[in-house]
């Protein structure tokens, strides 16, 4: 955007002098599921605050149930955002979490269907 300017005191808007840092998964036209996850971010202290947001859409729709998985660990318990859609329209989903030191944020394309997906999910450093 050509007029953006970084909040007062920032420099990309996690205020306070925090830079913006986004991790990000942005991919469409897929006709199939994932072989295997994407890992966005990995904890490497305790503490990180993280905004994740997934989003998936089908352009073209036949059959069958994309779903995109957001995955994390927090407090030692396993914790996911998932969505499904058809041809009935996008869904959109979003958390603040706390993954644990030394643990991965992975999303994935999973399911069996005859259609074209476009996925988008991230997860935003807040602290």
């Amino acid at each position: 955007m050509s007029n953006y300017a970084p909040p007062p005191g920032g420099s990309g808007g996690g205020g306070g002098g925090s830079p913006l840092v986004v991790y990000l998964d942005q991919r469409t036209g897929l006709t199939g599921a994932d072989a295997s996850a994407t890992t966005l971010f990995t904890a490497t202290v305790a503490g990180h605050e993280l905004e994740a947001i997934i989003s998936i859409v089908c352009t073209a729709y036949t059959s069958g149930t994309p779903i995109y998985v957001l995955k994390w660990t927090e407090g030692g318990v396993n914790f996911q955002i998932q969505g499904t859609v058809d041809a009935t329209g996008p869904f959109r989903d979003f958390a603040e979490i706390q993954p644990d030191n030394g643990t991965s944020v992975t999303v994935q394309l999973t399911g069996t269907f005859v259609a074209t997906v476009d996925v988008a999910g991230s997860a935003k450093v807040l602290v």
